[in-house]
């Protein structure tokens, strides 16, 4: 008897559910993102300040890859042994087609969800000196938290757009006070 026989509803139904409101609101959250960049794009031309220009960059390469993560991420913890085993199909198909689209990045989503959320992470890293003074709260780069990725991995998605969220709110801040 399935749990709508039985007039519940499953756990399995429950964590489905609970992923689709999460991954819809991490979908939209992305998306306002990028009208965001997309709206500080005309201020942005008329900025002389190369260092703007490149940690605008870095936001576009960031909200890309969480873009790519969001539908992947998993509902629960990554498995290392998943991880090793489509780390290994992910190879085998690059090798194999010269290329990667979404639906294999889909079928080896416990490998390729950890590489958008590293990407993410990495350009955000490669910020945080050059903002060192901005006040930004950059503790999702601690080593604590990098924890997440494999236990957490809609949390560490959060985390992530929230500390570009707060770089972005930063950068459009000092392009309109120049």
């Amino acid at each position: 008897m399935t749990s709508e026989q039985n007039g519940g509803t499953s756990k399995a139904d429950i964590i489905k559910a609970d992923w689709f409101n999460w991954v819809v609101n991490a979908r939209y959250q992305n998306q306002s993102f990028s009208i965001k960049l997309f709206k500080l794009e005309d201020d942005l031309k008329k900025q002389k300040d190369r260092e703007c220009h490149k940690i605008f960059h870095t936001l576009l390469g960031v909200n890309f890859s969480l873009w790519r993560a969001a539908p992947l991420v998993l509902e629960s913890a990554r498995d290392e042994e998943e991880i090793d085993i489509t780390g290994f199909q992910f190879l085998d198909t690059l090798i194999a087609e010269n290329a990667i689209n979404f639906p294999q990045d889909k079928k080896m989503r416990a490998w390729s969800s950890g590489y958008y959320l590293n990407n993410a992470y990495y350009r955000v890293v490669s910020l945080k000196g050059k903002l060192s003074e901005s006040g930004i709260d950059f503790s999702i780069l601690e080593e604590s938290n990098r924890n997440l990725l494999f236990t957490d991995t809609q949390r560490y998605w959060d985390d992530l757009h929230k500390c570009a969220e707060n770089i972005l709110e930063y950068l459009s801040e000092s392009i309109k006070s120049k």
